[in-house]
């Protein structure tokens, strides 16, 4: 319910100056507010650290990742594949951890 008011309210302000790109923009807030919403409530059940550096850089690339793809440059492919392959390599210690501490659990 939130999100989708905070999406309206954001809708309102945005489309009359900025069309279809303030509408994208409200959403994409109205999503990042949720997202941490959900982080936030998901810490009480299961606990992890947030590591803010591996958060704020993944967004980073992730947002060049979209802005490569929606403003489609010449060579765009090529842009859009390297920066997934840096996000994945920046993102695979986690990963794996994350990965062999669920088959140690499942072991038990």
């Amino acid at each position: 319910v939130i999100g989708a008011l905070v999406n309206v309210i954001l809708n309102l302000c945005l489309i009359p100056s900025m069309g279809p790109m303030g509408a994208a923009i409200a959403t994409l807030i109205s999503y990042l507010l949720i997202f941490l919403m959900r982080l936030i409530h998901a810490r009480r059940f299961i606990p992890f650290r947030i590591r803010p550096i591996y958060l704020g850089l993944s967004s980073l690339l992730l947002g060049g990742l979209c802005a490569i793809m929606t403003l489609a440059p010449v060579g765009w492919i090529w842009y859009s594949i390297g920066l997934f392959l840096l996000l994945a390599l920046f993102n695979a210690p986690l990963l794996l951890h994350s990965f062999l501490s669920l088959l140690k659990q499942r072991r038990k």
